[in-house]
């Protein structure tokens, strides 16, 4: 920074001949030059400032600009050595300090010597259970645009055959249909460039009844990117292809139950999240329930860990004739081992409808408590 400000007051100096003996400055120098890093640095500063066209004022954007920066800190220093150069004991402390700075610096900031960020630890984790998983091996295409996805998959980003960027998923589907998206296809979404570069907002994701949520990761110090968004792949929500506006008790949708949809929307709501201080030994739930028949069907409650369900219970849920054609409220409680649910990565809660009934389910929503 130094060697920049005194690079920049180095043609004024220069101009108003302050000291007669710095080097002459050809008018190619200030125009392809300083009037290039000066013209770019504004500009940038001036987008950042007021916004515009999308400015995020990143550093690296700089980059541009920095061979140029680097003639205007030489012409800085030359400066410096010239008022310098009546005191060489200083002059050389000086360049010795300057040096040294330069060699430390990089290892004393920014990622170097390279190290994982936050992002990309979680990112290390969903490619961990992705390559161990039976997805795997079943070869499916895949939608992403976290450039550190493929790197930890293993897989090739340049396959356009099995990789493809996500910011082509729904402008394709709006051109051609969903017919042309291979079934199964895999879509890795992330906070930070799914909903800005990706174009695929949660909630479009959430809400598309042709994609189901099959897993989510996140952390519990997650880091905070662009939108106010915790760096996660995560939804509190599964198996949302039975979502419907036909009817709702609130909002705008509820899960739809039939003969063909065994199961409602679910909820999972990961154990970090929820920070636990005290052992959970009960999880009470309540939920909306509209049928115009008699309904049995039941309230499950699992925890998985590591992948795998470590428990399963269900607590009856009954619509009585009486109460047929309105909205009702159901609840009930599950008595569980803290020591499961200390132990678990997710609980998830969704109703089963055992009897392929049609019945709508609104307002599903689990609580823990100690006693």
């Amino acid at each position: 920074m130094i060697f920049v400000v005194a690079g920049l007051l180095y043609p004024l100096l220069k101009l108003f001949k302050f000291r007669k003996n710095i080097a002459a400055i050809s008018t190619e120098e200030i125009i392809l030059i300083y009037g290039a890093f000066l013209l770019y640095f504004i500009a940038h500063s001036i987008f950042w400032w007021k916004g515009l066209f999308n400015s995020l004022g990143l550093e690296r954007v700089m980059a541009a600009v920095i061979p140029a920066a680097a003639i205007i800190c030489l012409r800085g220093w030359e400066w410096l050595n010239d008022l310098l150069s009546p005191y060489p004991r200083i002059r050389n402390s000086v360049l010795a300090i300057m040096m040294a700075l330069i060699v430390i610096y990089p290892f004393h900031s920014k990622n170097f010597p390279l190290r994982l960020d936050q992002e990309e630890v979680l990112i290390r984790d969903v490619a961990d259970w992705y390559n161990h998983s039976q997805l795997k091996k079943e070869d499916h295409r895949i939608y992403y645009l976290h450039p550190f996805i493929p790197l930890m998959m293993g897989t090739d980003p340049f396959d356009k055959g099995k990789m493809l960027e996500l910011w082509g998923l729904y402008p394709t589907i709006r051109s051609y249909g969903y017919g042309v998206i291979p079934d199964s296809t895999l879509v890795f979404w992330d906070a930070h460039f799914g909903p800005n570069e990706g174009l695929a907002p949660l909630d479009t994701m959430l809400h598309d009844p042709h994609f189901s949520t099959i897993k989510f990761f996140g952390s519990e110090n997650a880091k905070i990117v662009l939108g106010g968004r915790p760096f996660e792949s995560t939804s509190n929500l599964e198996n949302t292809s039975s979502l419907t506006s036909e009817l709702a008790f609130s909002g705008k949708r509820s899960s739809k139950l039939s003969a063909e949809v065994e199961y409602s929307t679910g909820i999972l709501q990961q154990t970090m999240e929820m920070k636990l201080s005290v052992p959970v030994t009960r999880i009470h739930f309540t939920c909306r329930i509209y049928s115009n028949v008699e309904v049995d069907a039941s309230a499950v409650l699992s925890a998985h860990s590591d992948g795998k369900q470590t428990d399963w219970k269900s607590f009856p849920v009954h619509v009585a004739s009486a109460d047929k054609g309105k909205w009702i409220t159901c609840e009930g409680d599950w008595l569980v081992d803290p020591a499961v649910i200390r132990n678990s990565n997710y609980l998830k809660m969704y109703i089963w409808n055992k009897q392929k009934q049609e019945f709508f389910v609104d307002d599903l929503e689990f609580s823990l408590y100690d006693r």
